[in-house]
């Protein structure tokens, strides 16, 4: 992310947004403080997606089907949601302000 914003600014190229979509989940808590940090410096507009999504490697067929691509990276299930939604309030505890599915 820092590396992004670096040659945005180096390049005079306008940048008001950075994704992060490998789920925060995966992401330390030092991780996230980071991006937080360096956010704030392009408008603070940071977007972190919660996640991982377990449908990738979940029990069915779904992923291997001709609509499965579509809907892959999706909840499914009561415990998909649950782990979503505490994904969610972790990022918020940290600063997130910006969250996407």
């Amino acid at each position: 992310m820092a590396t992004v914003i670096a040659e945005t600014k180096e390049r005079n190229v306008p940048g008001s947004k950075v994704s992060q979509v490998q789920g925060i989940m995966l992401l330390t808590d030092s991780e996230i403080l980071e991006m937080v940090a360096l956010g704030k410096g392009i408008q603070d507009r940071s977007l972190f997606i919660c996640g991982a999504k377990s449908c990738m490697w979940d029990i069915g067929k779904q992923a291997s089907t001709q609509t499965g691509s579509i809907v892959l990276a999706s909840l499914r299930g009561a415990d998909q949601v649950r782990f979503a939604l505490e994904d969610v309030l972790h990022g918020a505890d940290l600063g997130i302000k910006y969250l996407g599915w």
